[in-house]
């Protein structure tokens, strides 16, 4: 998400269930399971497992090359 020119956040988002789109019953048993701490940590880092935000400023070439590449797929 950018909101400014070469300036966003990146959420990671990581799911440790192995995917997104799971049953209510299977989302309690999963959340459920995650409380005990056994699931894998969501965040990128194990310095700070539960950060799954990040502040990015993006180069102007890798800019560039992101608008051509997505954002004309988008539009």
């Amino acid at each position: 998400m950018f909101d400014e020119s070469f300036h966003g956040y990146y959420i990671h988002g990581r799911s440790p269930y192995g995917q997104a789109e799971i049953s209510s019953e299977m989302l309690k048993m999963a959340i459920e399971f995650e409380s005990s701490g056994k699931a894998h940590m969501r965040g990128l880092s194990e310095d700070d497992p539960d950060m799954q935000t990040f502040e990015i400023f993006i180069p102007p070439d890798l800019m560039k090359n992101y608008r051509i590449k997505f954002m004309q797929k988008v539009e």
